[in-house]
């Protein structure tokens, strides 16, 4: 366990980060993880309620660490990563980063025991000092980086997790604790952001947040934070944008025997008296998001060449695809290596435009075009394919060993990098670093 530890103190320092892909730490962490998982699901540690619960925090530690050195950089909202990193990102399985239920609610204690400097007794326990609140918080950002992680936390943990992480916000922008600087603030604003994909339909935070506009000046304070960071500023300007349409829903209960009490996701009486004095001017709401961006699988293709009709939609080398259009849209949203942008951004806007060009409501939409994932999918209509002549081209798709398909969806999560410029809301493209 010490050992564990030690390794995952290293993994959360930057400089230390590319010694430990150089000797390959993540094969060790994970065959921590399998062993830890394999024997907790086995049933041979199960009568001892005490192995049991140290055994899964083990796990989380081991999960932690795998996604500080899998997904600390170069992803959406991060610095860009070096080619040694890219490079081991992808010849290295990221299985390991994927958390599950039971470390999602563990994650959310050790955030609210830290975030409220407190400790854990008994097994699986640790001190007030054992974790900074900084670290924490940077690798539930690193797990977040996972569209399979999102939606593990966001439909298990969300509301709980997102209260938590609107409180190092409230805390950093509004206290000024010193615990929480403004780094450690764009890991909450970012996961935030990140986890608000979802709160589109399901309950994004109680319903106590959007009385007298709590949230809406947790996130204005933080903006006029004199430090604080593109990463961090995106994320909160988005997260003001969709307000309006996300779900504020039901109180928290306290979580029984965890110690894990309701008020430990309530905003505390110094900082709501603060936000009672801050006037928060009233702003247009971003675009409404459409019901296809949320759940339909969408693939991006190069615009084809002149004198072509149709987008290679069968050569999965110019293909990329994506969950849905919201998470198609960080390749052309903040950070984007290719663009800079010249205008303030909305990326539910931009993922609109992206549904309607899959629904063929437009030919392209920045510089790409798209077709909804079911449409290629779909079996042919012959008397369709008779009326337009395609029979023998979809016969000839239908056919191909293992499906066109097949390949997109091993790459659906890492969407691939972008080789084209991208123009954004009709400003012309530049070359530009990673802001």
């Amino acid at each position: 366990d010490a050992a564990l530890f030690t390794l995952l103190n290293m993994s959360a320092i930057p400089a230390a980060r590319p010694y430990l892909r150089e000797l390959d730490s993540t094969k060790p962490l994970a065959q921590i993880i399998k062993a830890a998982t394999t024997r907790l699901g086995s049933g041979s540690v199960t009568a001892d309620e005490q192995k049991q619960k140290q055994l899964a925090f083990q796990c989380l530690k081991a999960r932690m660490a795998v996604a500080f050195l899998l997904a600390s950089e170069g992803h959406f909202g991060q610095s860009r990563a070096t080619s040694e990193t890219t490079a081991y990102y992808a010849r290295t399985e990221r299985s390991a980063m994927l958390t599950n239920k039971s470390e999602a609610i563990l994650i959310v204690e050790l955030l609210a025991n830290v975030l409220h400097q407190r400790a854990k007794e008994g097994a699986g326990g640790y001190s007030a000092a054992t974790f900074s609140i900084k670290v924490v918080l940077c690798a539930i950002r690193c797990l977040l980086t996972s569209a399979e992680n999102q939606a593990t936390l966001a439909t298990h943990v969300g509301v709980q997790l997102n209260a938590l992480l609107l409180i190092a916000l409230a805390q950093h922008a509004i206290r000024r604790a010193p615990a929480i600087d403004s780094e450690a603030a764009e890991h909450a604003s970012f996961s935030l952001y990140l986890l608000s994909n979802s709160g589109f339909k399901n309950p994004f935070l109680p319903m106590p947040y959007s009385f007298g506009s709590q949230a809406d000046k947790v996130l204005t304070s933080y903006l006029q934070t004199p430090n604080v960071t593109p990463a961090g500023q995106h994320a909160a300007s988005q997260l003001l944008l969709r307000m309006k349409y996300l779900v504020f829903q039901g109180e928290i209960e306290d979580e029984g025997d965890s110690g894990i009490q309701s008020s430990d996701f309530e905003l505390s009486f110094e900082i709501k008296r603060d936000l009672e004095s801050i006037v928060v001017e009233t702003r247009s709401p971003g675009a409404k998001p459409r019901e296809d961006i949320f759940d339909r699988p969408i693939l991006r293709s190069r615009a084809p060449k002149k004198g072509m009709e149709k987008a290679p939609w069968d050569n999965a080398s110019s293909v990329s695809p994506f969950p849905n259009a919201l998470l198609a849209i960080q390749q052309m949203s903040f950070g984007s290596t290719k663009v800079r942008h010249l205008g303030s951004i909305d990326d539910v806007f931009i993922a609109n435009s992206i549904a309607k060009c899959a629904g063929g409501e437009k030919s392209e939409s920045y510089n790409y075009w798209w077709k909804w994932q079911d449409e290629i999918d779909a079996p042919p209509d012959p008397s369709s394919a008779a009326v337009n002549g395609s029979t023998r081209s979809t016969q000839r798709s239908s056919s191909s060993k293992g499906g066109v398909m097949s390949s997109f969806l091993s790459r659906a999560t890492s969407g691939g990098e972008d080789t084209e410029p991208i123009s954004i809301f009709g400003f012309t493209c530049c070359a530009a670093d990673t802001v």
